[in-house]
């Protein structure tokens, strides 16, 4: 699991009362699944809340657009299955190399 995201967000799974705090928050609709690979143990237990609290119009799904929050949603999950392929290409490319000295490098330097 990983601490921080490329941006420098931090990602965490967090309990309240014996429940998970952010399943919680997607239960009762004020909030929408963002999946961080490789941080995604929990990514069906969340889409499921998600799914549930648009079924049943839970808060913020009450008042807002579908249409247009269904249309990012499909493409923050194209943009995460790309991320993933380019990651397992990465680490495929990395497996033939010798392993000493190799580092990732993301962004400009």
């Amino acid at each position: 699991m990983e601490r921080k995201d490329r941006y420098d967000r931090t990602l965490a799974y967090l309990t309240r009362e014996g429940e998970m705090h952010n399943r919680a928050l997607l239960s009762e609709g004020y909030a929408k699944v963002l999946t961080i690979p490789p941080n995604d143990r929990y990514e069906s237990t969340f889409e499921k809340a998600e799914r549930e609290a648009k079924d049943t119009d839970a808060g913020l799904w009450s008042t807002c657009d579908r249409d247009r929050i269904e249309a990012r949603s499909a493409a923050a999950r194209r943009k995460t299955r790309r991320e993933r392929a380019a990651a397992r290409r990465r680490v495929g490319r990395a497996e033939g190399a010798e392993r000493l000295g190799y580092v990732p490098m993301h962004g400009w330097f």
